[in-house]
């Protein structure tokens, strides 16, 4: 990863801290506390023991500073439990931010880009990657507040009883960190890799998963494993490499840590026996305080080292967020939107309508149209024409140039989900939720017994409900794998009829149903949305469906060939022949 790209994702990172920037700043308090704490904690170790040694104090002599040993071990426990508590709930609280980003910008692509990356892939961005930001906020950036102003802290005491020790501690503090960041260089390109490395193993694996029997049934199974073998190795390989840095960089802090302490030890101990002659006088009392300090005035910086990989881990696991959070694939919308009031008639109406991907390039058009309020329309052309697409767009799913206008408002400047509340939505190829056969049916767990029973037989479940275990209660597996696509269908109709929005949008509503059903199924949707009352869109490719339509559209090859009633499609059909 480059240093430029590295700077861009620290920046980024550490702008969602000013939200909860509060929390940083008392976590760092109290482990000032909590180091006061400790100072007094080990003065009171050192006085105890000189007082036993030296002044050959008895133990009631030394009840006072005894109480104030126990006193500030307790405070001290108490002020670094609840330090590590706020740095969890910091790291937890802008995790949620970052989450919440994540899931406005899907909400912001839309469906149809969503699907140019596989399931795996969003699944460890919205799952693993963004916990691996997890020790990035609880750790390591608390622990980069303190690593200077603890030692400074330890120091003044330090100098205090002798400035040798002092100057020995604060020629050793720079040592640590040069070498941690020179080996914690090295870390942020390996873990990017490994993420990376992560993405791929992920999204192999449940695709291969998913689509098993096929692969059976074309006997690739053994060889797709083997595939997935080589990927697992991949990553394994780079975690490897990750942990190896890390244990490196360990050693090398550990190695320095003790060097520095064990000078420290010399120079105390020949103090104490008078062989060396500069400095301060060194008794039992200050010799104790010191080495037994030092170790304390060397770990923030060590628990720095062994948090900074926490860092690496963040930039690596934080690149394909920003990339994507920072993308401009975003649907158009305006700043100003407008709402559609429920129960009112709904009007489309395309002009010069050219449908864009999320390149920004033509996928279909021009197209020019018109829906009227209270109307029956069927979008009809061969397949790969462009009819989904044009739904799609009207779900606003697509950018586009030109003018789509609902009820005379720019579909831009559309409050979506007040236009969402008006759908009734049968999309050509349902997706059902893993859950009941009722959820999927009525989202908002609001009708009635006899309501339900009303849907199920009109959409003819009623034979396919009666054969599950648990009837409506049952279960449905993850992608609908235990029930047939027309059945999946018939249960997307059954939601459609629920809800009974002023608005049909039909794709290919009875594709997937034998003839029988299908007429059957379309009475009972010419009932409810064919009636003069609502307005429908229907995409289909069955002339007995359209025939009686008061609007045909053709679409051929991405173009609006004809606009207008089944009498004037049919001359112009003749006439194209002709």
């Amino acid at each position: 990863m480059e240093q430029k790209k590295q700077k861009i994702l620290l920046n980024w990172l550490n702008s969602y801290t000013k939200a909860e920037k509060k929390l940083l700043l008392l976590s760092t308090c109290l482990q000032l506390l909590a180091t006061l704490a400790l100072i007094m904690q080990i003065s009171c170790i050192a006085k105890i023991l000189n007082g036993l040694i030296i002044l050959k104090q008895t133990k009631y002599d030394l009840l006072y500073p005894f109480g104030l040993l126990l006193l500030s071990v307790f405070f001290r426990a108490l002020l670094v439990f609840f330090k590590n508590y706020i740095n969890y709930s910091f790291g937890e609280k802008i995790k949620l931010i970052i989450r919440r980003k994540v899931i406005e910008k899907i909400e912001d692509v839309g469906p149809i880009y969503l699907k140019t990356k596989s399931t795996g892939i969003w699944s460890s961005i919205l799952l693993e990657q963004i916990e691996e930001l997890q020790d990035y906020y609880s750790k390591y950036l608390p622990q980069k507040y303190i690593m200077i102003l603890i030692p400074i802290l330890i120091l003044v005491p330090v100098y205090y009883f002798n400035y040798i020790a002092g100057i020995i501690l604060t020629i050793a503090l720079p040592l640590l960190p040069l070498f941690m960041v020179l080996i914690g260089k090295t870390m942020a390109p390996i873990s990017q890799k490994n993420f990376k490395a992560l993405q791929r193993l992920s999204s192999i694996f449940f695709d291969r998963i998913k689509n098993l029997k096929t692969l059976r049934l074309f006997n690739q199974a053994e060889e797709q494993k083997n595939k997935i073998e080589i990927f697992a190795n991949d990553w394994r390989k780079k975690t490897f490499q990750t942990l190896k840095i890390a244990f490196m960089q360990s050693s090398v802090l550990e190695f320095f840590t003790s060097f520095s302490i064990a000078i420290l030890a010399i120079f105390i101990g020949f103090s104490f026996l008078g062989q060396f002659n500069f400095g301060p006088d060194v008794t039992l009392f200050t010799g104790l305080f010191i080495l037994i300090i030092a170790p304390d005035f060397f770990l923030p910086i060590r628990e720095f080292s062994s948090f900074y990989h926490a860092k690496s881990q963040a930039l690596g696991a934080s690149d394909s967020i920003y990339d994507f959070i920072k993308n401009n694939k975003a649907i158009k919308k305006s700043s100003k939107r407008s709402s559609i009031e429920s129960g009112q008639p709904i009007s489309i109406s395309f002009k010069d309508v050219v449908i864009l991907d999320d390149q920004g390039n033509n996928i279909i058009g021009p197209l020019t149209f018109e829906i009227k309020s209270s109307s029956s329309n069927a979008i009809i052309g061969k397949s790969g024409s462009g009819k989904t697409t044009i739904i799609n767009t009207i779900l606003g799913y697509y950018n586009y140039k030109g003018s789509i206008k609902v009820n005379n408002i720019e579909l831009h400047s559309i409050d979506i989900n007040s236009f969402y509340n008006l759908i009734s939505w049968i999309p050509q190829n349902p997706e059902l939720f893993q859950d009941s056969v009722s959820f999927n049916i009525d989202l908002q767990n609001q009708t009635t017994q006899e309501l339900m029973n009303d849907l199920v037989k009109k959409t003819q479940l009623e034979k396919f409900i009666d054969t599950l275990p648990q009837k409506e209660k049952t279960i449905l597996t993850e992608d609908s794998s235990n029930i047939s696509v027309g059945q999946a269908q018939r249960i997307a109709i059954a939601r459609a009829f629920n809800k009974n929005g002023s608005f049909w949008l039909l794709d290919e509503p009875t594709a997937s149903l034998d003839i029988r059903t299908s007429n059957e199924i379309f009475y009972e949707i010419k009932k409810r949305a064919l009636n003069g009352k609502h307005t429908a869109l229907i995409s289909t490719h069955d002339k007995s469906i359209y025939c009686n339509f008061d609007n045909i559209i053709l679409i051929d090859k991405g173009v609006t060939k004809f606009c207008g009633p089944y009498s004037k499609f049919i001359e112009h059909q003749q006439l194209n022949i002709k």
